[in-house]
């Protein structure tokens, strides 16, 4: 099931999440509890919109699953030999 994401606004997750503008999850900042709170507060009290980025989440994060992942570099070695 599709679930918005509170995630910490740290660079290996912004690197992912930030190719659609960021727009996927709702970033906190690390070690910051109350800035934690106040993302947790922005799902509960708007989830039309929590769940149309959790929905932009999922389609971002089936473009890293490995399966596509191996596509894609098996394409690049193919076009490079």
């Amino acid at each position: 099931a599709q679930r918005p994401i509170v995630a910490a606004q740290t660079p290996a997750i912004q690197d992912i999440f930030t190719q659609q503008g960021g727009l996927e999850v709702f970033f906190y900042h690390p070690d910051d509890v109350e800035d934690f709170e106040r993302a947790v507060r922005a799902v509960l009290i708007n989830l039309p919109e929590s769940m149309e980025r959790a929905e932009h989440a999922r389609d971002l994060i089936a473009l890293h699953q490995w399966k596509y992942r191996v596509e894609r570099m098996l394409e690049f070695m193919k076009n490079r030999l």
